[in-house]
């Protein structure tokens, strides 16, 4: 029987806690429903598919593009590389090609980490649009980054532009994260699975690292 050796191994949730009622960019409102003579309890909550850790899937920009329930299990999960970047950085592919170019391989899910914590208005590091058409070619599957704290681009339109490169060839971005400081390692094991559904653009994950100590 398979085991994880957690001696060997840490878990980390990098996960947002979402708390209710959110506010009035991300709502998350709760509202507790019982039924007359049972005693269980149920909740109905009004929210949208981009409040708190979520999977961004091709059907977020790309007409026809694929939706969560379009991929496998397996899709949401591998082996992963971390890039941590600074204030006002922009990432381009001679940067990844530094720092990843020697280990990348297709099929594997990047990570970026913003180490000096800069937020949106603040000069915050970015990935540029050629360093985007390199992931392309790399064949990566996922981009997982803290929205806030790492940017696509270094205006609007160059974020949808890095959109438009990526998710049409069927790369997913996993945004909203927490707890990447935690992170020791630059290869270790993530996943982020979301529920099966269809028609929606995105879908709330548990996002998890898996590294060795």
């Amino acid at each position: 029987m398979f085991e994880l050796d957690l001696e060997k191994y840490r878990v980390v949730d990098i996960s947002q806690l979402v708390v209710p009622p959110g506010d009035e960019a991300r709502p998350f409102k709760v509202e507790r429903v019982t039924r007359e003579g049972k005693r269980q309890i149920r909740y109905n909550i009004t929210t949208h598919t981009h409040v708190g850790t979520h999977v961004e899937t091709p059907f977020h920009f790309i007409k026809d593009g694929k939706d969560p329930s379009d991929f496998p299990p397996t899709y949401y999960m591998g082996r992963a590389l971390l890039v941590d970047a600074q204030k006002n950085q922009a990432v381009d592919s001679e940067h990844l090609k530094e720092v990843i170019g020697c280990k990348i391989k297709p099929g594997d899910i990047i990570v970026f980490r913003n180490i000096e914590k800069s937020r949106i208005g603040e000069n915050v590091p970015y990935l540029t649009q050629d360093a985007a058409h390199w992931l392309v070619e790399k064949k990566v599957k996922m981009l997982v980054y803290n929205y806030g704290f790492f940017a696509l681009g270094s205006t609007e339109e160059k974020v949808e532009e890095t959109h438009d490169i990526m998710m049409k060839h069927d790369i997913s971005f996993v945004e909203f994260l927490d707890n990447l400081e935690e992170l020791r390692r630059k290869e270790f094991y993530f996943m982020a699975l979301p529920f099966k559904i269809k028609g929606i653009d995105s879908a709330w994950v548990r996002a998890i690292v898996i590294e060795e100590k």
